[in-house]
């Protein structure tokens, strides 16, 4: 989904009060690279990318963010399309080429990179978390699944300690068989 209209934006690049018009492109992923690109580190960017997003939607953000810039990035080797490789998937190419393409037109065209404002109005599709606190949210993942393990292994001991009485009285019974004999 693709929305493009014309808002006044603020640029709070240079602390300045400059007002500018924007086109805003919706795309939750690329709103979400946006806000976290500068605040954390790239492995961890990736990492929440690759893990949260399809394949296709990371694929349909590098193609609109490649029409967004087009003019500016006419001499830059991240806009090609991916093949797939042996080393790595795709997707983990084009993760890289996103965030590498916002680090070249903020490096090379910051004004340009100021008329495109790219927002998220499905919430859902957009990760729930900080990318640093991908650990955090991993051991909380490893912790649920740990206590549904337990309640299972609880269950299954409790069978065992209902059967013992049957079991005890069966190995009772074959000791005072052996003793007939």
């Amino acid at each position: 989904m693709k929305l493009v209209s014309l808002v006044q934006h603020r640029s709070d690049t240079d602390n300045s009060q400059n007002i500018h018009a924007a086109d805003v492109k919706v795309n939750e992923l690329l709103s979400y690279v946006t806000f976290y690109r500068d605040r954390v580190s790239l492995e961890s960017m990736c990492k929440v990318l690759v893990g949260f997003y399809t394949a296709g939607e990371i694929t349909i953000a590098k193609k609109l963010l490649v029409s967004s810039f087009a003019t500016s990035l006419t001499g830059c080797p991240l806009k090609a399309d991916r093949r797939k490789s042996a080393t790595r998937d795709v997707f983990e190419a084009e993760v890289d080429d996103i965030i590498g393409i916002f680090d070249y037109m903020d490096q090379s065209f910051p004004s340009v990179m100021n008329s495109v404002i790219f927002a998220a109005t499905d919430f859902n599709r957009v990760p729930k978390y900080v990318p640093e606190e991908l650990n955090v949210c991993a051991i909380v993942d490893k912790q649920c699944e740990t206590e549904a393990r337990l309640v299972t292994l609880t269950s299954q001991v409790s069978q065992i300690h209902a059967d013992q009485p049957a079991v005890l009285q069966r190995i009772e019974s074959q000791i005072s068989q052996l003793r007939d004999v």
